[in-house]
């Protein structure tokens, strides 16, 4: 991943490559550029599910809240909507070996 040009921002962003979009996209998840979210993702095993894979490359999936993947797609910063919306909120959260 590359480091985006922040100007004036207290965080820096990360951008993808072009292999890691292809990475993403084949095991079905949807890129963002983010300081702490690198994608998220529903898959076929767990329709119900939301996936958020983080920039350290751990997955997380919170179970029974598939319904908030485009909200937080939507969202201005993607990490703070994961800090606000669902850690230490949620029950259910379990690491998913991608």
């Amino acid at each position: 991943m590359r480091l985006l040009e922040d100007v004036g921002r207290d965080y820096r962003r990360f951008r993808h490559s072009p292999e890691e979009r292809l990475f993403l996209a084949n095991i079905g998840c949807q890129f963002v550029n983010s300081s702490n979210v690198s994608a998220v993702c529903r898959f076929a095993e767990y329709p119900q599910d939301l996936i958020i894979r983080f920039i350290n490359g751990s997955v997380y999936r919170y179970i029974g809240l598939s319904n908030k993947y485009d909200v937080m797609l939507n969202a201005n910063s993607k990490g703070r909507w994961v800090w606000d919306n669902l850690r230490g909120r949620v029950k259910g959260q379990h690491k998913v070996p991608y």
